[in-house]
C-alpha cells in the first residue's frame, strides 16, 4: 500500500487508467448504462472512471486502498455526488455495503492484482442485483511488454473469469488495444449479443 500512496503522491498512477473513446463505445455495447443504478469503481485510483460513470447517472461509490489516490480523486471530484472510501478489495466488502445492492461493479485495470482473484469476484456476484454486471478492463500478458505484466491477465486467466456467472461477453481486442474488455452477467440478465472471442 505504501509504495501505491507514494506513486499516487508522485503524480504517477495515471498512464493505465486513461480512457478511450474506444473503450467508451464497447462499455456502452457491453454494459448497456442505466441511469439511476448504482455502481462501485473497484481499485478507482483516480477516480477517473467514477466521474465518467456518474456523468452517465449512476450512483457512484469508489473503492481504494491507497488513501493518496482518494485525495486526489475528492480534488477533482469536487462537488460532485460522488462517494469514495479507503478499502482492501481483499479484505471483504466495505461497511455498508450490502448483498444484492449494487448494479454495476467496474475493475479497471485491478483485477491483476489481487492475490486471491476468485474470493473478490465472488464476493462482487454477491454485491450484484439479479441482471447485475461486474466490467473488468485487463491488460493482455500476451500482447504488453513483460514490464507491464503485473497489471495484465494472461488469456488463460481472462477465459476462466466467466466461471460461474450466466452470461459473459467480451470485445475483440481491437476494441481496445493491447487490452481485454469483459462483461460477466449476474442471473441470465440480457447481454449485449454473442460472445466474441479472441483477447
Amino acid at each position: 500500500m505504501a509504495d501505491w500512496d507514494r506513486a499516487y503522491a508522485e503524480g504517477e498512477g495515471t498512464g493505465l487508467r486513461m480512457i478511450s473513446n474506444a473503450e467508451m463505445i464497447e462499455f456502452r455495447r457491453l454494459v448497456r448504462p442505466v441511469r439511476g443504478q448504482v455502481a462501485v469503481d473497484a481499485g478507482c485510483g483516480l477516480g477517473i472512471f467514477s466521474r465518467q460513470l456518474w456523468q452517465l447517472g449512476y450512483d457512484v461509490t469508489g473503492l481504494d486502498w491507497s488513501r493518496q489516490a482518494l485525495i486526489r480523486a475528492r480534488t477533482a471530484t469536487g462537488e460532485r455526488r460522488l462517494r469514495y472510501l479507503e478499502h482492501d478489495l481483499e479484505a471483504g466488502s466495505p461497511p455498508g455495503l450490502e448483498p444484492s445492492s449494487v448494479d454495476l461493479v467496474v475493475c479497471r485495470h485491478s483485477l491483476a492484482y489481487l492475490i486471491d482473484r476468485e474470493a473478490f469476484i465472488d464476493r462482487v456476484h454477491g454485491w450484484l442485483r439479479p441482471g447485475g454486471a461486474m466490467y473488468v478492463l485487463t491488460s493482455v500478458r500476451e500482447k504488453v511488454p513483460e514490464r507491464w505484466w503485473p497489471a495484465g491477465l494472461t488469456r488463460a486467466e481472462i477465459d476462466g473469469l466467466g466461471q460461474g456467472w450466466d452470461s459473459v461477453a467480451r470485445c475483440e481486442p481491437s476494441c481496445v488495444g493491447r487490452t481485454a474488455a469483459i462483461v460477466l452477467r449476474k442471473d441470465g440478465a440480457p447481454g449485449p449479443g454473442p460472445l466474441r472471442t479472441g483477447a
